[in-house]
């Protein structure tokens, strides 16, 4: 029971309540238990006031021979708005997103998703975390989307971009890119919705997907290794820009491993690959597009077996599947290392979440067989490849 003895909060409930579309028989207040009969008179003299010019309507009961206040109910809401001195919050969402709509250059279907967020913003809602009302930052994530679908379909040479540079040159504001991922990816995905996936990367990923990076990180790999056909010395691994990788070139290398985390990477590299007989490159999780451009530019020039290593968790399986995809193009294959149903039960440890449904993307990978016996687990499991001590591909297990 909502009981009230300021009249003037009392009716900014009952708007707030009803912009928020709460059912109209919810839309009830009460009086509550008044310090004084001096502060009482006064509510009920404006009650009554409100109540005869029909902006309120007031129920009351007769106790003990004394007419009192049951319930109170809105009436003329119009009449409610004007007493307070308040706009409509349908009005104001109308106000502000008709600024957006007459944006240039919005894209056709803007519209429907523009409805969307007027209407949360009519109901005091947030939509995508876009608290109502904050148009420059709708109106900069609008700019930050059509960016990353300009990226789309772009040549595969260009170099990976930070979010903050993307973000100022896109809307001329810094930080607005990674203050608001899951807003700008959302509208990257109703207004510009890709021609093929299935919404299963996450936000960040989505990014680094299209060049778009925290922070850039350079090509890391160990092997036997030359620069403009020079050979290099042997040392664990090296580190050069992703835009310099066309330079690298790769001596008959016994087996190629692709690693997600940085920690494995270093071990394998100097505790198994210290003869450099291998070549080793870290992915560094999702790997941004200049990264998978270098990995494509590196193993095209092998003709041996090429391997991942990465978590055993829902992110892991998926990088794995979107490492196998891009190999696939260029005519190879990807095996999974250290990466199995058997090791996940004996060194894994109890997950945060269970695993989805697999993924489209996922069905048909090296892997599908994985995921399958994950969510057949009688309780999620995830291993984290720090958990594993490195060892060489070729080796029998």
């Amino acid at each position: 029971m909502r009981q009230f003895t300021n009249l003037e909060a009392m009716i900014d409930d009952l708007l707030i309540r009803l912009e928020s579309r709460a059912h109209e028989r919810r839309l009830l207040a009460y009086p509550g238990k008044f310090a004084s009969i001096a502060s009482e008179d006064d509510f009920m003299v404006r009650l009554k006031s409100l109540e005869a010019d029909g902006a309120l309507f007031v129920k009351r009961a007769r106790v003990d021979g004394v007419d009192m206040v049951v319930s109170i109910r809105p009436g003329d809401i119009a009449k409610l708005y004007a007493y307070r001195g308040r706009t409509s919050s349908r009005t104001l969402s109308l106000e502000a997103v008709d600024t957006i709509r007459a944006l240039p250059e919005l894209p056709p279907n803007a519209e429907w998703v523009l409805e969307l967020v007027e209407h949360a913003w009519s109901r005091n809602v947030a939509w995508s975390g876009l608290k109502p009302g904050d148009t420059k930052t709708l109106a900069a994530a609008l700019s930050l989307a059509k960016a990353l679908n300009g990226l789309r379909g772009q040549a595969g040479d260009l170099v990976s971009v930070d979010y903050r540079t993307f973000s100022r040159r896109s809307c001329g504001d810094s930080k607005v890119l990674e203050r608001r991922i899951r807003l700008v990816v959302e509208l990257l995905n109703r207004l510009y919705p890709a021609p093929v996936g299935d919404g299963s990367l996450d936000d960040v990923d989505v990014l680094a997907e299209l060049g778009v990076v925290k922070f850039p990180q350079p090509l890391l790999v160990s092997g036997t290794l030359s620069l403009d056909g020079v050979a290099l010395p042997s040392v664990p691994f090296i580190g050069l820009p992703t835009e310099q990788s066309f330079r690298l070139g790769v001596t008959h290398p016994s087996y190629v491993l692709l690693v997600e985390n940085f920690s494995s990477f270093i071990r394998h590299c100097r505790e198994v690959n210290d003869e450099s007989d291998a070549l080793v490159v870290y992915a560094g999780g999702f790997p941004a597009r200049a990264i998978l451009r270098s990995i494509l530019s590196l193993v095209v020039q092998t003709d041996c077996p090429i391997y991942h290593w990465g978590d055993v968790d829902q992110g892991g399986l998926r990088i794995f599947a979107y490492l196998e995809a891009a190999l696939q193009r260029v005519g190879r294959n990807l095996v999974p290392h250290l990466m199995t149903a058997e090791l996940l039960v004996h060194r894994g440890r109890p997950a945060n979440r269970p695993m989805p449904a697999m993924p489209r993307a996922v069905s048909k990978s090296a892997l599908s067989a994985l995921w399958s016996s994950m969510l057949n687990l009688p309780s999620p499991l995830e291993l984290e490849q720090e958990e594993l001590d490195p060892i060489s591909p070729l080796v029998e297990r």
